[in-house]
């Protein structure tokens, strides 16, 4: 949820942008790494995470690009 979250507020406000590489290893470390028991789950939380990343992205910029 906070990369949702977060992913919407670089988007926003693009002052966000200088954090968005820590923040990035943080929840890389955080839900990827520390939650996954074995590399199944690792890769399932880093589809999770990469899909919570990039839709507010495509949400944000996908009526530009359709014209």
């Amino acid at each position: 949820m906070s990369a949702i979250w977060f992913s919407t507020l670089l988007n926003l406000k693009h002052i966000f942008l200088y954090i968005a590489p820590a923040y990035i290893v943080y929840l890389f470390y955080a839900f990827c790494i520390r939650q996954s028991s074995n590399w199944k789950r690792f890769i399932v939380n880093l589809i999770a995470l990469g899909i919570a990343t990039i839709v507010p992205f495509i949400l944000s910029f996908g009526p530009f690009i359709l014209m």
